[in-house]
């Protein structure tokens, strides 16, 4: 089977004498980024929310930890939670992805 690309929103498939025009739908950067950043604000609670608003400020654990009257376990915990559900690996790493836009 053929593919041919006609524009960048139809496709052909050649097989043959039978030939298929198929629509694609091409997401853009800007479009995936917005949308696994709906996703994500939906996939935390609000105290993964509080957490990783500090993480961007680049506070510490301890600082967050006395910032929302929490103890610094608590805070290790939020924050790998976070990391499990972004895929990142570091706190570093999912603010640069996730860094939500105000």
């Amino acid at each position: 089977m053929q593919k041919t690309a006609m524009s960048k929103f139809d496709m052909t498939l050649e097989h043959g004498s039978l030939v298929i025009r198929v629509p694609v739908r091409v997401e853009t950067a800007q479009e995936s980024s917005e949308a696994r950043e709906k996703e994500a604000k939906q996939r935390l609670t609000r105290r993964e929310l509080e957490v990783f608003e500090r993480i961007r400020r680049r506070l510490t654990n301890k600082e967050i930890a006395a910032e929302i009257n929490i103890s610094t376990r608590t805070v290790t915990f939020h924050v790998s939670s976070l990391l499990q559900k972004f895929g990142c690996t570091s706190r570093w790493e999912l603010v640069q992805k996730f860094g939500f836009k105000d």
